[in-house]
């Protein structure tokens, strides 16, 4: 459905690099990474993210490999270690983003943007072979580290965001590189706080997040990290506990601004 998605694009001579997704079982890997766009009942877009390990991107961004040739099953996050590492910080290649009209896309990049604002991103990159996929890429205020050769739609480009390259530049090529600066900014305000003058672990950092900054319930937190919902619970309790201790009174509302106006320093490690 995907490959013939790209076909009625004029994107062809993508049947090797199908066969190799196959073969290779990306997705028995992580079956999250895909993302479907449908309207009317049928496949309108699709999205890849792709969690990879650190010296995945690393390399990646450096240009000692280029994603599209060289990604291999063992640089893609299992559903496990994506889950915790949404939550500790986690490195997405953007491996794909097929349309087929102007509504798709934008729809495409609206999940993008609400996905990754959602999630501890430390690293972005993006592999592209369309002229229109760069300049999307340069407004959304990405690096470009290189070129990888011609294709039949143009030339394969690897780019790339984190926040050490957005703090380093004021602008994208098309101007203000607000997409991704927010992105990062909207994370570093939410993932690094944690209460002033408390010692909650590593573990109860996350469930805090999760809990009473995100609203998920307990269930939900449990499946998140996968844990019992029992262990959840008994967190809870003792995040509820600190909180208390620090003269709060332990209601939901209150911690949850008690977590987001405290610093990542305050953390002990589980």
């Amino acid at each position: 459905m995907m490959y013939a998605l790209n076909e009625e694009m004029g994107i062809p001579a993508l049947q090797s690099y199908f066969e190799r997704i196959i073969s290779e079982d990306w997705v028995g890997r992580n079956d999250e990474m895909y993302h479907l766009y449908e309207a009317d009942g049928q496949l309108k877009g699709y999205t890849g993210l792709v969690p990879i390990y650190k010296d995945s991107y690393l390399s990646f961004s450096r240009g000692e490999r280029f994603a599209f040739f060289d990604a291999t099953t063992s640089d893609i996050l299992t559903v496990a270690e994506y889950r915790r590492a949404q939550q500790d910080g986690v490195y997405i290649w953007v491996e794909s983003l097929c349309y087929v009209n102007d509504t798709a896309l934008d729809e495409l990049r609206r999940f993008i943007y609400a996905f990754l604002s959602r999630i501890y991103l430390l690293g972005l990159v993006v592999t592209t072979s369309r002229s229109e996929d760069e300049e999307i890429c340069a407004w959304w205020g990405l690096t470009l580290q290189g070129t990888y050769g011609e294709c039949p739609t143009g030339v394969r480009k690897l780019w790339y965001a984190d926040l050490d390259t957005i703090e380093a530049s004021d602008a994208g090529i098309l101007g203000s590189s607000a997409f991704v600066r927010s992105i990062f900014w909207n994370v570093r305000g939410e993932f690094t706080a944690v209460p002033i003058g408390t010692k909650l672990s590593e573990t109860e950092r996350r469930i805090a997040r999760l809990y009473f900054c995100q609203n998920l319930k307990r269930r939900d937190v449990a499946r998140v990290l996968s844990m019992n919902e029992l262990t959840v619970k008994s967190h809870l309790q003792r995040i509820r506990k600190k909180a208390s201790n620090s003269g709060l009174e332990p209601t939901r509302n209150d911690i949850r601004d008690w977590i987001l106006e405290c610093t990542d320093d305050a953390c002990d490690q589980d």
